[in-house]
């Protein structure tokens, strides 16, 4: 009878250990099938009021403010990358902010941004602090703003193309650290690190990987939560807010049904994706954005003849779409690759930038 009762309770014992390990399985399933599709926004300048002077990138404190209050109101919290670790944040609903150049008009944007709880990351170009007529923060500016719990990081040292100067790579890596880590304490920590005008290579990136635990790029796309190189929309005075808003709230739909094979930032006219499913899609667009110092608009158009496909490959000659479409001019893209409907941006890969051979 004895031997009875302990084998009962050994199997009890057994099935609820079963029990428990079926539950935590399960929400590992659970927490890995999350679509950690991240909006990450870029902005530069902001202004009262908005005219064609002002350039592209400023944003109005009005308009800014009135997309605060949709985000708040959907539900939305802000987040720094290192803190979608946090299983406390998988099913939230989340939004990175992010700022460059550093200038003036950004710290009233930022004391908006705190009124409704939100936090970003500032990208500073250290050699601005103090220099350019008083139009950049300066080392007051910043100690307010990692005060307020925003975070501080480089954006390059003197904001000139990495891929051009070699001497942008190595300030980067070493002035723009130790220049930021005067102002706020040299145990400050620095993870952050933004490629003036969105330039990188392969090389590059490598070069930055042991410093900076994420690069923000102005790919287009959202962040897997992941990948150290980081998308990030650009915040367009010609774009209507809308167009942000369904970029926001797409992000729950994001399934990226393509995948990059070329390696991404290399030199190349024809850039590979496999295709997992080998089914063909209709209407295919690349979504591009020029990382460079003019224009900037998001711009898509139809690949056409520009696209096939073979055995699940498909092959994209970013070379004659860009003589379709773009200025010869042009020699890099940063893209992905969308389909639209009912006028909505769909992504089916993540954002990619390449380099165009002549």
């Amino acid at each position: 009878m004895m031997i009875s009762i302990l084998i009962l309770r050994w199997v009890t014992i057994l099935f609820t250990l079963l029990y428990i390990q079926i539950i935590v399985w399960s929400q590992e399933d659970e927490t890995r099938d999350v679509n950690r599709a991240i909006p990450v926004l870029c902005y530069h300048r902001f202004a009262e009021n908005i005219d064609t002077t002002r350039g592209r990138l400023t944003e109005s404190y009005s308009r800014f403010e009135v997309f605060l209050k949709f985000l708040s109101h959907n539900g939305y919290s802000s987040i720094l990358p290192d803190e979608i670790q946090d299983e406390n944040v998988y099913k939230k609903n989340v939004v990175v902010f992010t700022f460059d150049d550093g200038v003036k008009s950004q710290m009233k944007a930022a004391k908006l941004m705190e009124e409704y709880g939100f936090r970003g990351i500032f990208f500073i170009v250290p050699k601005w602090i103090e220099h350019r007529d008083g139009d950049f923060l300066d080392d007051e500016d910043i100690m307010i703003l990692q005060q307020a719990g925003h975070r501080i990081a480089p954006h390059g040292f003197a904001h000139k193309s990495m891929v051009a100067e070699d001497e942008e790579i190595y300030s980067s890596l070493t002035k723009s650290i130790e220049i930021l880590q005067n102002i706020l304490g040299k145990y400050y920590s620095i993870r952050d690190f933004a490629f003036p005008y969105g330039h990188y290579d392969y090389e590059i990136a490598g070069k930055l990987y042991p410093t900076y635990k994420y690069l923000h790029t102005v790919n287009p796309g959202y962040w897997d939560g992941e990948s150290k190189l980081i998308p990030r929309m650009l915040i367009t005075s010609d774009n209507t807010l809308d167009f942000y808003k369904e970029y926001i709230l797409s992000a729950n739909e994001f399934n990226p049904l393509i995948n990059l094979i070329t390696t991404d930032g290399i030199i190349t006219n024809l850039v590979e994706f496999e295709m997992p499913s080998g089914k063909q899609i209709d209407g295919i667009e690349l979504f591009t954005v020029s990382p460079d110092a003019e224009g900037r608009i998001y711009r898509s158009y139809p690949i056409g003849d520009n696209l096939s496909w073979k055995e699940g490959i498909i092959t994209v000659d970013l070379k004659s779409h860009i003589n379709s479409y773009y200025s010869p001019e042009r020699k890099v893209l940063s893209y992905a690759l969308i389909i639209r409907q009912n006028s909505i941006v769909h992504y089916l890969t993540n954002g990619h930038l390449h380099w165009i051979v002549d």
